[in-house]
């Protein structure tokens, strides 16, 4: 009972710290780059009045979530003044977001989706229009497919399922967290170790437990050149890098504690069902099993391995594929200027804004309050009026005139609408286009200026 309740401390602490360093790999994942904005990608096209056939390229490759000049126009939402001039004067304006003339490039804000940059080559694939997709920093979903393949495959072919699936498992979080070719291959690479391990243990019918695996792992040697490999690959990720595959390493090596305890479970079922007791050779020294040699089975797997990181590396260079002559151009953007320190949208943030305007900034989102003010206020303000700028408390008053009895004429002031933090949540909720939900999508107000693209 002893040695159980050991045994049983023992699994609880290496899973606590193998799901640690799991934990590690999820919440410090190194992506391959940064959008500009948050779960948007910029595609580039040109020539600049080429919308309507870019809008119709996407529709076809199944696109369907974008911001483009067409769709992200301002209407009239207020029937009692039914014609508004300041409407086109403000889609004039805002038409600077997705067209650049003095550079003839064209831009649509593409919501970031697994093989978006593969939907975009297809869509523009035998065109002549330049096009350029701004990378992605989001980990595509590839990577795991292949590995978690990769491992179903080890799972017949290796031998000690409960090991492997176990002690494998932290790769394909690694492959997803180190997002890079480099990452995938460390992580291909430390799960065909793991497999040639199982499959060599399970034919010499021993446990992976660290007492008795350590010496006839010396004896293998092959599998630990893995090990180095497999960190080096991590160097062009700098520090973070080599951290993330450490980590995951470190994870499959606590998790032999509990897959040893869920083996010895699995093996006393199906001993039940024996005669006699099930005989487990025990490796005393370094030299024991030196003469093995990895079979048919740890053959099959590296095979499986090499396979699958040609086709990961493949599906990943197409993925990330870019028009020819991309490098040779310089494009200009509408990217981030600055941001607020407040985050979240209220008053105390759009006044913040206003003050960080500049004569090259872009319409942003604070143009957008702007102009659903003055839009729902039309009715209530005079025709010699011109459209402003709102300050945080302004409010639109309303004259409501009736008689009395005596047939005395009083007037009753009504306050229609007032600029506060009510208004913005209610307009931001129901009026925005698609190009004010990606500007939502960014926790907080900023300016946008045309930057140039460091591709």
């Amino acid at each position: 009972m002893k040695e159980k309740r050991k045994d049983s401390i023992y699994a609880i602490l290496a899973s606590v710290f193998a799901l640690s360093c799991l934990a590690s790999l999820i919440f410090f994942p190194l992506r391959s780059g940064k959008t500009i904005w948050k779960d948007y990608r910029i595609l580039v096209v040109s020539p600049a009045d080429s919308e309507a056939e870019v809008l119709s390229r996407l529709e076809k490759a199944g696109i369907a979530e974008y911001a483009s000049q067409s769709n992200t126009l301002l209407r009239n939402s207020t029937p009692e003044t039914p014609v508004q001039p300041v409407i086109a004067e403000i889609n004039r304006l805002r038409a600077r977001l997705f067209s650049d003339p003095e550079h003839d490039l064209r831009f649509v804000f593409i919501k970031n989706s697994s093989f978006l940059d593969r939907k975009v080559y297809e869509a523009f694939s035998g065109s002549a229009l330049f096009h350029y997709l701004e990378k992605s920093n989001d980990s595509t979903a590839l990577p795991a497919f292949v590995l978690c393949a990769l491992l179903f495959i080890g799972l017949f072919v290796c031998g000690n399922p409960s090991y492997l699936f176990l002690c494998g498992s932290p790769f394909i979080i690694l492959a997803l967290s180190y997002s890079r070719i480099s990452g995938f291959l460390s992580a291909v690479w430390c799960l065909a170790g793991i497999g040639v391990l199982s499959a060599a243990f399970a034919q010499s019918r021993l446990s992976l437990g660290w007492k008795r695996g350590f010496p006839y792992l010396v004896s293998l040697r092959f599998p630990l050149v893995l090990l180095p490999v497999a960190i080096l690959l991590g160097f062009p990720g700098g520090l973070h890098g080599v951290a993330l595959i450490l980590s995951a390493m470190a994870a499959s090596f606590f998790m032999t504690v509990p897959a040893s305890l869920l083996e010895e479970q699995v093996q006393k079922l199906a001993g039940r069902a024996r005669l006699h007791p099930r005989f487990v050779p025990v490796a005393i020294t370094g030299m024991a099993k030196r003469e093995h040699v990895i079979k048919k089975r740890g053959i099959v797997f590296l095979s499986a391995a090499f396979v699958a990181g040609i086709a990961g590396i493949a599906g990943l260079a197409l993925s990330t594929s870019s028009p020819e002559g991309v490098q040779d151009r310089v494009l200009y953007i509408p990217a981030p200027a600055e941001y607020t320190r407040r985050a979240g949208f209220d008053t105390d943030g759009y006044t913040e804004l206003l003050a960080q305007r500049n004569e090259s900034s872009l319409p942003d989102l604070g143009d957008f309050l702007a102009a659903s003010w003055n839009i729902r206020t039309a009715p209530w303000r005079r025709i010699q009026d011109s459209p402003q700028i709102p300050q945080a408390g302004q409010s639109v008053d309303y004259a409501w005139y009736q008689a009395d009895s005596g047939g005395v004429i009083t007037g009753t002031s009504k306050t229609m609408y007032t600029f506060d933090n009510g208004f913005i949540r209610k307009v931001l909720s129901s009026d925005g286009t698609r190009l004010e939900k990606m500007l939502i999508r960014q926790n907080r107000f900023v300016t946008i200026e045309l930057t140039r693209l460091e591709k």
